[in-house]
């Protein structure tokens, strides 16, 4: 009589199955970043390309010092003395 296989073992490879497929998953290039990083640009589109991070840059930090500033002219007072200035 041949040996059955017990349902437990064919857990295990079922497991390395779907984890060996999600980091196939996880490491596949959905955004095709390698195409982007090997396409030549030209001097006028690095260029606009720089000014435009740069640009976002800024307006990161002038968002960051708007909401530091509200938490500090507004919540501090809030959080140590209860009111508004």
């Amino acid at each position: 009589m041949p040996k059955r296989i017990s349902r437990r073992t064919s857990l295990p490879q079922s497991l390395n199955h779907s984890a060996a497929s999600f980091g196939r998953w996880v490491t596949t290039d959905h955004l095709h970043v390698a195409d982007i990083c090997n396409a030549k640009l030209g001097f006028r589109d690095t260029l606009f390309l720089v000014i435009v991070g740069l640009v976002l840059r800024c307006l990161g930090l002038l968002g960051s010092l708007a909401v530091i500033y509200a938490m500090v002219i507004y919540g501090l007072p809030w959080f140590l003395f209860g009111t508004l200035p």
